[in-house]
């Protein structure tokens, strides 16, 4: 597994996940941001957003009950940066990002800058996925389809006949689950193994979240088979995250990340099906502009 057999060691990982990321470069770049944005508080409204996630994090952490230290740290991270980034500001769910990165970072302005970083830095730019209109998530959308389609082809067979039962369209139900695995980024695993997934997360950027995603479906598959029509698939797998925490699998972060790596996409698969969504989206747009004029 990367990074050897215990992943990151606790006592480093903020370091590398900062180095890996570019943390102190951007920091540098702009050293007075974290500051300014606490001088600025955003909104009320996107406070109320935030103060209402910040009560849904981690739930069953202590140190994220109201008045603990985890807490106001997370709550002064999310008013920075949505205070500072005018565009992606905040999207409800980012709570359990910035969650993940306040249990490792040594500080609030830490979390801020590291949730800049995952927003833009090349290897992710998350922004596109937390962002107005969420652009990166029909691309997500599009790639993991067709990953399915090519690679587990009966599960595809299985969410287009729930589609069509529900009379959505047909890629319907996989737009339905593309945002409950890939929004949260994995922190709905248990702790120690969301740090590991990170760990390579942060280094090999999307091609990772994507093995995730279809190892996930396979275990669910594996517990559970999608094929037994007693329910829809999208409420099999519904069920199925719900349990992952408990799978054995996902407490040996070892021979996860190692299944995880033995599962497409390869980088260049990757890379040709994000290439042809943007055909096809930039086709759709200028078909779009031409029945407008």
């Amino acid at each position: 597994a990367p990074w050897g057999p215990q992943g990151i060691p606790d006592i480093l990982r903020p370091q590398v996940w900062a180095w890996l990321l570019g943390m102190h470069e951007r920091k540098a770049q702009d050293p007075t941001a974290f500051e300014e944005a606490l001088a600025r508080p955003p909104e009320e409204k996107i406070k109320y957003v935030i103060d209402t996630d910040i009560l849904r994090t981690f739930q069953g952490d202590r140190r994220f009950h109201e008045g603990e230290k985890l807490h106001e740290r997370l709550r002064t991270a999310l008013y920075a940066f949505a205070s500072h980034d005018a565009t992606v500001q905040y999207t409800q769910g980012m709570n359990s990002v910035a969650g993940m990165l306040v249990m490792n970072m040594a500080s609030a302005e830490d979390v801020f800058w590291m949730l800049d970083r995952l927003c833009y830095h090349e290897t992710l730019n998350l922004g596109n996925l937390f962002g107005p209109g969420f652009p990166l998530l029909g691309e997500i959308q599009y790639v993991f389809e067709n990953l399915l389609r090519t690679h587990m082809p009966e599960v595809h067979r299985n969410f287009e006949m729930a589609s069509r039962a529900l009379k959505m369209p047909t890629s319907g139900v996989i737009g339905f689950i593309v945002p409950k695995l890939f929004f949260p980024l994995f922190t709905f695993l248990p702790i120690p193994t969301a740090k590991r997934i990170w760990d390579v997360m942060v280094s090999e950027g999307l091609v990772f979240l994507y093995r995730m995603g279809m190892l996930v479906l396979k275990r669910i598959d594996k517990s559970e088979p999608l094929n037994k029509r007693k329910q829809y698939p999208h409420q099999k797998l519904m069920e199925g995250l719900k349990r992952l925490p408990r799978d054995p699998l996902f407490s040996d972060a070892d021979e996860m990340i190692a299944q995880a790596d033995r599962l497409p996409p390869e980088r260049k698969e990757l890379q040709k099906l994000s290439e042809a969504y943007k055909r096809e989206d930039r086709n759709r747009k200028n078909m779009v502009f031409v029945e407008k004029v």
